[in-house]
C-alpha cells in the first residue's frame, strides 16, 4: 500500500504543478522539502477526515474519553457525532503517527474495519496498516480533486501507462506507482445527487454512503425489521435489497426479535378483535 512519502518520488517541478493545481504559490516554499511536508500533511488530513467520518457515534466517544485535550475542548458542549468528528480530526491531524502508534488494538481494528480493510492478525503491524489506510484514502482524494488531463499527464511523467480516463483508477495507479491498464480494474467513478435522498426504492448505494452516517443507518434497520450490524457497506447493500423483489431478498435479512415481536403484535390484535365480536354477539 502506498503511502505519502511517495510525494517525494515526484520531481520538483510537478510537485510545484500539484502546488499550483492546489491553489498554492510555490514561491512561497524555499525547499522542496516543505512542498512535500504541505502536499502530504493536506492529503493526510483528507483521509483522516474521511475515515474518521464512517465512525459510530459510540467509537468516537470512547476515543474521546481516552484523549483529556479533547475532553477539555468538550466541556460545556454536547457530544454530538459533528462535534465529536471535528475535535477528534484535528486531535489526529496534529500528529497522527502518534495517534495511531498508542491507539489500542480494539480501536485501531475497528477503525481498519469501519472503511472495509481486514485488520492485520499480527498485532504490532496494526498502527502501520491504519496509518498507511489513512494515507491511501487521503492521496487518493487529493489527487481526485485534479482533472483527467493533468493526472494523465503526471502518469506520463512518472513512467506510468495509464490507458483509461478513470479518475479512479489514475489516481489509484499515481499513489502505488503502478500502471493504470484498461481492464485493470472496474470503473469506480462515484456518481451520487447532490442532495440528501429519502432512503426508498430508486436511491443508490453512492447516494446513501455519500449523505447518510452509519448511526442513521442503523436506525433505519430498527425500524424497519433488518439486522442492524455490520460495516456502512454491509448495512447499505442490506437495505437496497430489501427494496427488491421478495425472490431476490437474500441479503435483506430481516431482525429477528423485531419480526417476531410484530408477529406478537399481530396474534394480540387478532384475538382482541375476536374477543370484540364475541362480546357483541352476545350483547346482540
Amino acid at each position: 500500500m502506498a503511502t505519502i512519502k511517495q510525494f517525494k518520488s515526484f520531481n520538483e517541478e510537478q510537485i510545484d504543478r500539484i502546488l499550483e493545481k492546489d491553489k498554492y504559490d510555490p514561491e512561497d516554499f524555499k525547499t522542496k522539502t516543505k512542498k512535500v511536508q504541505v502536499l502530504s500533511k493536506e492529503a493526510t488530513d483528507m483521509g483522516i477526515e474521511l475515515i474518521i467520518g464512517q465512525l459510530k457515534l459510540q467509537t468516537l466517544k470512547d476515543i474521546a474519553e481516552d484523549l483529556p485535550e479533547i475532553q477539555e475542548r468538550l466541556e460545556k458542549k454536547s457530544q454530538t457525532k459533528a462535534t465529536l468528528t471535528k475535535y477528534i480530526r484535528e486531535f489526529i491531524s496534529e500528529n497522527p503517527k502518534h495517534f495511531f502508534d498508542n491507539a489500542s488494538i480494539d480501536l485501531l481494528a475497528i477503525i481498519l474495519e469501519a472503511i472495509d480493510v481486514v485488520p492485520s492478525k499480527d498485532n504490532a503491524l496494526l498502527a502501520d496498516q491504519a496509518l498507511q489506510t489513512v494515507q491511501w484514502e487521503g492521496i487518493q482524494a487529493f489527487l481526485s480533486r485534479f482533472d483527467v488531463a493533468f493526472l494523465k499527464g503526471l502518469c506520463e511523467e512518472l513512467g506510468l501507462e495509464c490507458e483509461t480516463d478513470s479518475i479512479p483508477r489514475i489516481t489509484a495507479a499515481i499513489a502505488s506507482m503502478e500502471d493504470a491498464e484498461k481492464g485493470q480494474a472496474p470503473d469506480t467513478t462515484i456518481t451520487f445527487s447532490k442532495k440528501k435522498l429519502p432512503i426508498a426504492p430508486g436511491v443508490t448505494y453512492q447516494d446513501i454512503y455519500q449523505h447518510y452516517f452509519l448511526d442513521e443507518l442503523v436506525d433505519y434497520c430498527a425500524q424497519n425489521q433488518l439486522v442492524k450490524s455490520g460495516t456502512k457497506k454491509q448495512v447499505i447493500n442490506r437495505i437496497l435489497a430489501s427494496f427488491e423483489e421478495p425472490e431476490d431478498k437474500e441479503n435483506a435479512k430481516p431482525n429477528k426479535k423485531v419480526a417476531e415481536k410484530s408477529e406478537k403484535a399481530k396474534k394480540v390484535e387478532k384475538t382482541e378483535t375476536s374477543a370484540k365480536s364475541s362480546k357483541k354477539s352476545v350483547v346482540a
